[in-house]
């Protein structure tokens, strides 16, 4: 039986690269099937239809979520990097480059810990209490290795 109505408007040599680049931006379903002009219902069945699409968009997408993973850990760890300045001198522009620490971030220590064990992290209204897995012990836990860092020299 042949389909009737309105064309389709994916095209398989264009929409999926396309949808790609959307999740590798970042985007989510609704703004990927917003930037196509499709409600989200014809978004889904695309993915149904269209293996290549479904793979674009999923290949893409966790590309994207290991690049916020990888950076919310090194974040939650800490990390030295490189700053470079340039400077004008009498003698003409020189640059200056200095190595830096960032310290840890609890809050992305937090986050980290609940999202990947939350049956130890998890929040159960007693953030001050002394249990294993409590705030309490995360934050003494940061404390005791903050003494324990040696001064990065610069």
């Amino acid at each position: 039986m042949a389909r009737t109505g309105r064309p389709s408007a994916y095209d398989p040599k264009v929409t999926p690269i396309l949808a790609g680049w959307l999740a590798r931006e970042g985007k989510i379903d609704t703004e990927i099937a917003e930037a196509f002009e499709i409600n989200l219902a014809t978004h889904y069945r695309w993915q149904h239809r269209h293996p290549e699409y479904r793979e674009a968009l999923k290949k893409n997408k966790r590309l994207i979520d290991e690049q916020v993973v990888d950076s919310l850990l090194k974040r939650a760890l800490g990390y030295d990097y490189t700053e470079s300045e340039n400077i004008m001198g009498p003698e003409g522009a020189t640059v200056k480059t200095k190595r830096k620490h960032m310290a840890a971030d609890v809050t992305a220590c937090i986050f980290w810990l609940k999202n990947r064990q939350p049956e130890k992290w998890r929040e159960n209204g007693d953030v001050t209490g002394g249990g294993p897995g409590s705030m309490k012990e995360l934050a003494a836990a940061i404390r005791e290795s903050r003494k324990n860092e040696t001064p990065k020299p610069d």
